[in-house]
């Protein structure tokens, strides 16, 4: 729900700033302009690998690929990057599709970049080799991730964590693993999780 605020798709009370604008007063243009959104669904297309990732374009789309470790994955494939994905992706497993989705975000890449649980099908190896590219990759974008799964959040710059009576915290990795009970207890829950697998 809050990353959709930033698509002025959702109502909203107080304000919310996006580059020095309203969001309420950008016009749906300048939405588009200014935010990539990658939403929970990957919502593939039934066409090929390059087409769900360029939709039209043509800059190479091999580099996307490369941030996204797909490369593996495509030496499988006979037709690279015209490999037919099927009706909303079918013929890839769902960490496949994830990292299409995700390397399509970043070639349409925009000053926000939203990612509402990129990593849920991705293993954690992959998940690691995926954000040391997107640091060096989109440093010139804020990339704005909501997810239940922490194992990347030491990445991250700033989290926000809503906590169980509803207030924010905001913090580093480290702060929040020394001052916010919330944070330590779902840490540490998949730590440990992790850990037994």
């Amino acid at each position: 729900y809050f990353g959709k605020v930033f698509l002025d798709e959702v109502p909203y009370s107080g304000s919310a700033v996006l580059f020095g604008k309203e969001v309420r007063d950008f016009t749906k243009g300048e939405i588009k302009g200014n935010v990539t959104y990658m939403g929970h669904r990957c919502e593939l297309v039934s066409d090929t690998i390059r087409d769900n990732i360029a939709y039209g374009e043509e800059k190479d789309i091999k580099p996307y690929l490369d941030m996204v470790d797909f490369n593996k994955d495509m030496e499988s494939m006979g037709q690279k990057e015209e490999t037919l994905v099927g009706n909303e992706g079918v013929k890839l497993s769902g960490g496949q599709q994830e990292r299409i989705a995700l390397a399509r975000s970043f070639y349409h890449k925009k000053g926000l970049v939203i990612l509402d649980d990129p990593f849920a099908s991705v293993d954690i190896k992959t998940e690691h080799t995926i954000m040391n590219s997107l640091r060096k990759e989109a440093e010139d974008s804020i990339i704005l991730f909501f997810s239940h799964r922490l194992s990347y959040f030491p990445y991250c710059d700033k989290i926000i964590v809503i906590n169980d009576d509803g207030s924010l915290s905001t913090g580093t990795h480290e702060s929040l693993l020394k001052d916010n009970r919330t944070y330590q207890e779902l840490y540490q829950l998949q730590l440990q999780e992790v850990n037994h697998e």
